[in-house]
């Protein structure tokens, strides 16, 4: 397994192929390609920014899910750092690039069956019918039945062939999963434009990670995703009172 059996980021997006194997690299070949992931993640985020710096002043940030979430860890840096850079990161982690990787039928049964009890928690409002929920539910409830019914032979097949589809079905619902980080505000075109804006920029990220994932392991994808989410958070830790308000919604886009 050497460096050039594995295609570079933009052969990947063009053309995800299921891969058996991690990449059999150095420590400090590993951590510069992790590095240099984590750096074109940051200038998608910079790009998303740019996109979204006309409509900022007509979104109400006080009023989004996320906003109202980082107001009430503000005086709790433990907690919100342990949420942001710990929990967000392993959790999404499992939910949308775990079962990337194929492992045997049953670790993956298990798995679509825990997706289909998390995301239907994460995401369910029973004051209104979610389209998204309905979405994540009927897909990984699929995944279940297709893995306990079709078991290995199959599954394998299908995993190979239709590869990519599963490679940017994963990303693209991480994108849609982040329309909840603007819950609660008044809805509006700028705040359409920038849920559309916004959820296809963390759907590139969701791809970058899954490359991370696939090439160099689970742990790298977390790692990669705790660093993007860990430098925001910080700076909520250490950004003036005085401009604590004004600088929420500019950093919680970031965070994901």
């Amino acid at each position: 397994m050497h460096n050039s059996s594995w295609p570079s980021l933009k052969q990947y997006f063009l053309k995800a192929d299921y891969r058996d194997f991690e990449i059999s690299s150095s420590p400090m070949q590993t951590t510069l390609s992790c590095f240099i992931c984590y750096i074109l993640m940051q200038i998608v985020n910079i790009f998303q920014l740019i996109l979204l710096s006309p409509v900022a002043k007509h979104i109400n940030d006080r009023n989004t899910s996320m906003f109202q979430t980082i107001e009430t860890l503000k005086d709790k840096p433990l907690t919100l750092l342990f949420l942001f850079v710990i929990f967000a990161p392993l959790t999404e982690e499992l939910w949308f690039r775990f079962g990337l990787r194929r492992y045997n039928w049953k670790i993956m049964t298990i798995w679509s069956f825990s997706m289909v009890i998390m995301i239907f928690i994460f995401f369910f409002d029973a004051r209104q019918f979610d389209p998204i929920a309905a979405f994540s539910i009927s897909f990984f409830f699929g995944l279940f039945l297709y893995f306990f019914t079709k078991k290995e032979k199959v599954s394998d097949e299908f995993w190979h062939k239709n590869f990519i589809w599963i490679f940017w079905g994963s990303s693209l619902l991480f994108g849609l999963a982040h329309y909840q980080n603007f819950l609660g505000d008044t809805w509006s075109l700028a705040l359409t434009y920038t849920l559309v804006i916004y959820m296809l920029t963390r759907g590139i990220l969701g791809a970058i990670l899954a490359y991370s994932r696939m090439r160099f392991g689970f742990i790298f994808a977390v790692f990669i995703h705790a660093l993007n989410n860990a430098v925001p958070a910080m700076a909520f830790l250490f950004v003036p009172e005085e401009y604590w308000q004004q600088a929420t919604g500019f950093i919680g886009g970031l965070l994901f």
